[in-house]
């Protein structure tokens, strides 16, 4: 993550100060090893996995503690954080501590996407662009600012797409054409809140385009809902459904929680009650 070296001796001061007794630290400096890592420690069965991260790191997790008893706890240091928000924790090193050592395991939903598990939102389009090519350098340097600033960058040279989505009993077929399609499990996508009443038990996905074939109203679109609030996830620009699948008119990539892994076409689910997270 954008600070998880650095704040590792944060965290571990943090855990004693707060009575939590670690059995093992893991500081992992090549990502390439995280899912062997994973693998070892669900193997020993603690009864707590504390994880320092970003969100992209969180979305390797879960595929491994899905359907297990290992409870997570979240101690956010990523550019956005939109896991940690949306299960409405603590974004401080020293509070989000206090908060995993005081509450109790809840279960919550996860997305799942051609096999593939997600906690917070799959982004099917430019937000996959600009994941895989943003340089590290620049999020350090200006933090969410960043996304924006190579986001437009991006946006110059990057072509809409088709997309037709259909439910898993026939009943829905919705063509769009867009930049941007996102299929939320969480309530936050880019550090800001999709709608007041969502939540990561509730069971659904919320699917939405950002803007249409125009890169104009893309970015329209983009200022619109970082900018407004939406009360409800029965807002005109959203579906809501449980199991549906992405065709597109190209292959276009799919990054999950900010981590590029799959691309089209995509078969989406929500896994109900299926992680067990301190929040």
């Amino acid at each position: 993550s954008r600070r998880g070296r650095e704040s590792s001796d944060d965290i571990i001061r943090a855990c004693k100060n707060n009575g939590i007794q670690l059995t093992k630290i893991t500081r992992l400096a090549q990502p390439q090893r995280l899912q062997s890592v994973l693998k070892k420690i669900v193997a020993r069965k603690p009864r707590l996995l504390i994880v320092g991260s970003g969100d992209g790191t969180v979305s390797d997790v879960v595929d491994e503690l899905a359907h297990t008893e290992i409870e997570l706890g979240i101690v956010p240091l990523g550019t956005t954080n939109n896991f940690a928000r949306s299960l409405g924790l603590p974004l401080s090193i020293d509070e989000a501590v206090k908060h995993i050592a005081v509450s109790n395991p809840k279960k919550i939903d996860l997305g799942l996407l051609n096999g593939d598990y997600f906690a917070n939102v799959a982004g099917v389009g430019i937000s996959a662009d600009i994941a895989a090519t943003i340089p590290n350098s620049l999020k350090k340097r200006y933090g969410r600012a960043a996304y924006v600033i190579h986001g437009f960058k991006v946006l110059m040279r990057h072509k809409p797409f088709r997309a037709t989505i259909t439910d898993k009993n026939g009943k829905l077929a919705l063509n769009i054409r867009t930049h941007q399609l996102i299929v939320a499990n969480g309530k936050y996508h880019a550090g800001t809140e999709i709608a007041m009443d969502t939540a990561v038990d509730s069971s659904e996905l919320v699917i939405f385009k950002l803007g249409g074939t125009s890169r104009l109203s893309l970015i329209w679109h983009m200022i619109d809902f970082y900018v407004g609030r939406r009360s409800s996830v029965t807002h005109t620009s959203y579906l809501i459904a449980k199991d549906i699948t992405i065709k597109t008119n190209r292959t276009v990539s799919i990054e999950l929680d900010g981590e590029v892994k799959e691309r089209t076409p995509a078969e989406v689910k929500v896994k109900a009650s299926v992680l067990r997270v301190r929040h």
